[in-house]
């Protein structure tokens, strides 16, 4: 079942985590910082299964920004800002892809965007298959993905 929790009450040391520390450095020093702050999650058989964090970025500044972003998102923004599943098999993303939009919907968001790096294939297609459409690349690799 989904739930929401504070970052603080998820296990950072959880396996889950692993390739999200492997691709960002920092991940643990950001991770921590959003202590107070909500993730939605599932379990399943105690283990975590799905981790699902965004962010209202309606009041931040697209100054610092990289073009790629700038050129292609709007103020009124949501940023889906850390989305894992361990979805082999299963309707898993579907659902959370479902609650991003639907968070979109009732927020009333012009746009909803994400970064994913290109090795991320069945991630990728999950999200074009919902509208998602690549805007361009980050300097790091990444692609922008933003859905209107």
């Amino acid at each position: 079942m989904m739930q929401y929790k504070k970052f603080n009450e998820i296990d950072l040391d959880d396996v889950f985590f692993d390739s999200l520390k492997n691709d960002y450095p920092g991940f643990d020093d950001w991770f921590k910082k959003k202590a107070d702050e909500m993730a939605c999650v599932l379990y399943e058989d105690e283990k975590l299964q799905a981790f699902l964090y965004t962010k209202d970025e309606r009041t931040e500044s697209l100054e610092k920004e990289e073009d790629v972003i700038k050129n292609n998102v709007d103020q009124n923004r949501l940023k889906v800002g850390t989305f894992k599943i361990e979805a082999a098999g299963t309707t898993r993303g579907e659902r959370f892809i479902k609650k991003i939009v639907d968070e979109g919907i009732a927020g009333s968001y012009k746009n909803i965007y994400m970064t994913i790096f290109p090795k991320h294939k069945h991630l990728i297609k999950l999200v074009e298959t919902y509208g998602v459409e690549l805007m361009g690349d980050k300097k790091n690799g990444e692609g922008v993905y933003v859905k209107d």
